[in-house]
């Protein structure tokens, strides 16, 4: 029997991993294919906000399932795992079973630091993944040092890799943002309450009383009106208006934040910049429970974004159009707003470009580009 054992700790497991186990299983046809996600580690530890090891088994099996085995012998073991020993837990139960390990080019460079690599090169092979713009002279070298020095077989397979890693998407996820790579598994993921700090939502009468201790009395009336005129807009169009009542209440939670209150939160998350948008959706996702589509809709309210959601419209609109606004032309938007998103957003973002060159002020870009996207330019 041909094996194929690739493991990992997939934390979280992504298309990038499933990617390179169906490049595995093209270029070897093995009888089994095997995913092995790892139990104790005794090269990093898992790090915070990671799924228990039995949720990680079962984010495997979501991601893997239908085209690999997903074995739980690490996972169930209570020792620190090395890659030797669950080879032999393998030939113990598949006796003469040949073994391809497939590893990554990162793995290969530091393969001669393995534990026991030079028994484990006996009882194996190796099949190697070379990104298409890796240092092949780099692999090839330390795979000739490899089968020089321990006998090592080693496959090099050329692979057209999927750039994503599993620290990027555990950022992502406790962001409350939408990773691509991971959307099969983010029912689950959310289900769960996986990769955050809190997944239980407040009441509103707790959210009220939060942003009343965080907001001038001006902001938070503000906050209250965009809330209303949100959850209106969402019953108008068939959304759920309860969820836009929570995201028109959080959206500037952090708007009167100082300078470094923002840049901490941005660092905390590993924001690009320190918008208050963003920063007040990573809280209200992560520390508060809100859901993935409120911390999106939040984190875009400022000046919209290209491929935004129906539900997020409303947010941006509300907020822009609330009753409180009384500059001219609102009314009419409002009422635009009720019977055409896309309508009420063009109207809204011609407005404040045509007010901003007014005031010697450039137009905001990314503004006009989801102007732009709607109007199918």
């Amino acid at each position: 029997m041909n094996i194929l054992l690739y493991g990992g700790a997939f934390n979280p497991p992504h298309m990038g991993h499933r990617h390179a186990v169906e490049t595995f299983k093209e270029a070897h046809m093995p009888d089994k294919l095997i995913i092995m996600p790892t139990g104790t580690s005794p090269h990093k530890p898992l790090p915070a906000y990671s799924p228990s090891n039995a949720q990680r088994l079962e984010l495997c099996r979501a991601m893997f399932g239908d085209i690999a085995e997903v074995s739980d012998i690490e996972i169930n073991s209570n020792d620190t795992n090395y890659t030797i020993h669950t080879v032999q837990k393998l030939l113990q139960q598949y006796p003469g079973a040949k073994i391809t390990l497939g590893i990554g080019s990162d793995m290969l460079l530091a393969l001669h630091q393995w534990y026991k690599v030079d028994k484990l090169c006996q009882i194996v092979e190796f099949s190697a993944l070379s990104r298409c713009h890796d240092d092949d002279t780099t692999l090839e070298r330390q795979a000739l040092y490899m089968q020089q020095t321990y006998g090592a077989a080693i496959h090099m397979l050329k692979h057209d890799a999927i750039e994503i890693s599993s620290s990027t998407l555990r950022v992502q996820l406790r962001r409350g943002d939408l990773p691509q790579h991971i959307t099969p598994l983010l029912p689950y993921i959310d289900e769960l309450g996986l990769y955050r700090t809190k997944s239980e939502k407040l009441s509103t009468s707790e959210i009220q009383r939060i942003l009343q201790t965080t907001l001038s009395d001006a902001r938070y009336r503000h906050c209250m009106r965009t809330a209303e005129f949100a959850a209106e807009l969402a019953h108008c169009h068939g959304l759920d208006a309860t969820e836009a009542l929570r995201a028109g209440l959080w959206h500037d939670l952090t708007k009167e934040f100082s300078h470094a209150e923002q840049a901490a939160v941005a660092d905390n998350f590993k924001l690009p910049s320190s918008c208050h948008g963003q920063t007040a959706a990573c809280l209200c996702f992560d520390k508060y429970g809100e859901s993935r589509e409120v911390a999106h809709a939040v984190a875009v309210h400022v000046c919209g974004e290209i491929g935004m959601s129906e539900f997020a419209k409303c947010i941006y609109i509300a907020d822009k159009c609330e009753p409180g606004r009384d500059y001219l032309g609102v009314a009419q938007w409002r009422k635009l707003a009720k019977i055409d998103l896309n309508a009420a957003f063009i109207a809204i973002a011609d407005e404040l470009t045509g007010w901003r060159i007014s005031q010697s002020k450039p137009a905001a870009p990314k503004l006009l580009a989801v102007r732009n996207w709607l109007m199918g330019m």
